[in-house]
């Protein structure tokens, strides 16, 4: 795993010296968010992020996310741990974990993976009312003065209709949260089989 960290920041590294670094925007989180409301499964049904972050989601199939609160805990804290199959829907079973932590208001956290890796800004911008179908999440850092950003399309359910998916990426686009004009990759789902 460090490896795979090392060449990461080795990456992202590159790319900020052949293009322009973007800035972390600071989007407000979603109105009405609340930490339940983000509780439980989501299934990604694409993305757009710089290459740092696409390092760690190389080759997934089948992505999804759990996210549980912190036991005893009243400060918002959360858990995620974020499954994939690796190069097809029958491909091993990659797993990361990671802390939503130092809520600063409902939706806006500091996420962590690994104990030497600066935490980055993370954020739900974008929520339904009562969290029961589609989300976007937001989160950006900056490490060795190199920036990387990620916008993830979430949903309840593995599929998401495409009306709602692109009212989604407009809402992104009107943010400005995309400075560098990535495409927008869906996740593949084709043939999955998730765990319940």
């Amino acid at each position: 795993m460090f490896g795979v960290l090392v060449f990461a920041l080795a990456v992202a590294t590159s790319q900020a010296f052949l293009f322009n670094n973007p800035t972390c925007r600071f989007p407000a989180p979603a109105k009405g968010f609340k930490p339940s409301m983000y509780q439980g499964r989501w299934y990604e049904v694409g993305k757009i992020q710089t290459a740092g972050g696409a390092v760690f989601q190389e080759g997934c199939h089948c992505t999804y996310t759990e996210i549980e609160p912190v036991a005893d805990n009243t400060e918002g804290e959360q858990t995620v741990a974020n499954f994939c199959n690796k190069y097809g829907h029958d491909g091993e079973v990659s797993t990361i974990d990671g802390k939503l932590f130092n809520m600063k208001r409902p939706g806006e956290w500091q996420q962590s993976f690994f104990p030497f890796v600066p935490p980055v800004d993370y954020r739900i911008i974008v929520i339904d009312d009562k969290g029961a179908e589609y989300a976007i999440e937001y989160d950006c850092g900056t490490t060795l003065s190199v920036t990387n950003y990620c916008i993830h399309i979430l949903s309840r359910t593995p599929t998401l209709n495409e009306e709602t998916v692109q009212m989604l990426l407009k809402k992104a686009n009107e943010m400005d949260l995309n400075p560098e004009n990535l495409p927008f990759e869906r996740t593949p789902i084709e043939n999955c089989k998730y765990n319940m």
